[in-house]
Formats: structure tokens, C-alpha cells, sequence
């Protein structure tokens, strides 16, 4: 835990995918974005020695489309659920334990930091964890909420 890495890498179409929606980290067409992802948990290392982090995600430069899923993936560390960028789905034979997989991409906004639309301070605004991503941390064996 603790460990932090700038992802910058630009996002534009997967030129590879016939899919409209499909980004990909894009050098000759793609537009800057950068992406701050912080180790806040790690999983212990199951039968197969695979490992769960739970990772804050902050986006440092631009909002790109699936920025957080294409620079997640690009670096090796895809998201639990996300079968477009390689992540570990239910239907994947792989996967240890179902309970694992959410049904959908385990990426939640727990936390936003955005200015006031007219006074321009800045808001702090939480949600709480759903029911299924908590479940699926617990499966992971990962504290939610991760330590200070």
C-alpha cells in the first residue's frame, strides 16, 4: 500500500477494435490525459498467486472516455470486472472465486472534489460503497474503508 504511479499516456480510438466506444492509449492520434493511481490496499495472494489492489484513481489532466479503464490496463493492473480492457470477468475460467466479480466494472466514485459551479469553492462529495463492490472486497479479503 501506498504506492503511487502517474499514468501519461495519451486516449484515442482503438484503432485495433472495430468497436466506436473502445479507447486505447493512442501516441499518433490520441488526446493528453494523465491519471494518478495510489495503492491504498493489497489483496493476500490467492491459490493461483494472484493479487487485488484497491486503487484511488485521480485524474490529473483532461476526462477522456474509459480514461481510468484504458490507463489501468495499459500499466498491467486491469479492472476486476472490465472484460473490454482485460480485466477479470465472471466468465473468465480464471477467476478464483465468483463472488470476486461484481457483474459489472468494480470502479466506484467514492469520492469527488469539484469547485462550486458559481462560488467556485471547492465541494467535497462522498458515496457510499455499494453492496456489491463491498462484497466483492471482502472477497478479496481488503478493509474497506482502506486505512488512513
Amino acid at each position: 500500500a501506498g504506492d503511487v504511479m502517474v499514468v501519461r499516456a495519451p486516449i484515442g480510438a482503438d484503432v485495433a477494435s472495430d468497436d466506436p466506444v473502445r479507447r486505447a492509449v493512442n501516441f499518433e492520434e490520441g488526446q493528453s490525459a494523465a491519471t494518478r493511481l495510489e495503492v491504498l490496499a493489497c489483496s493476500p495472494a490467492n491459490g493461483s498467486g494472484s493479487q487485488f489492489l484497491l486503487l484511488s484513481c485521480v485524474l490529473e489532466e483532461s476526462g477522456r472516455t474509459h480514461q481510468i479503464r484504458v490507463h489501468t490496463s495499459h500499466v498491467g493492473l486491469p479492472l476486476v470486472g472490465d472484460g473490454m480492457y482485460g480485466g477479470l470477468t465472471s466468465a473468465d475460467p480464471e477467476a478464483p472465486v465468483s463472488a470476486i466479480v461484481p457483474g459489472r466494472v468494480a470502479l466506484h466514485a467514492w469520492r469527488l472534489r469539484v469547485p462550486h459551479p458559481t462560488t467556485k469553492e471547492e465541494l467535497l462529495i462522498e458515496a457510499p460503497l455499494p453492496a456489491d463492490l463491498a462484497s466483492c472486497l471482502e472477497a478479496c479479503n481488503i478493509k474497506w474503508p482502506p486505512p488512513p
